[in-house]
């Protein structure tokens, strides 16, 4: 059988637990309020022009990449430092998921 045809199980599970967690935090629950708010964020120069809501993969991977520290600062001054808790972590398993 083609190598094509078999996948990584601990992988997808690891991927899928992973989900699941990353669901019940307040890094989560910022980036869902966020996004169901739809606020005003043209005063944040740092995300240079981009809609900070934008469903192309290539926005989501570089707003939890490349320019994390911008997406960092828009949660706390909307979600409180709360939604910092374990940011790092959580932004770069929401970049891969979309890789």
């Amino acid at each position: 059988m083609s190598p094509v045809c078999f996948f990584n199980e601990a992988s997808f599970i690891t991927d899928l637990c992973n989900s699941v967690d990353l669901r019940n935090t307040k890094f989560s629950e910022c980036l869902s309020q966020i996004q169901t708010e739809s606020p005003d964020l043209s005063d944040y120069k740092c995300l240079k022009g981009v809609d900070f809501n934008s469903k192309v993969p290539t926005d989501i991977i570089d707003k939890f990449s490349k320019n994390k520290a911008c997406t960092k600062q828009i949660f706390e001054d909307f979600c409180g430092k709360e939604a910092l808790e374990n940011f790092d972590e959580y932004a770069e398993m929401t970049a891969e998921k979309y890789e």
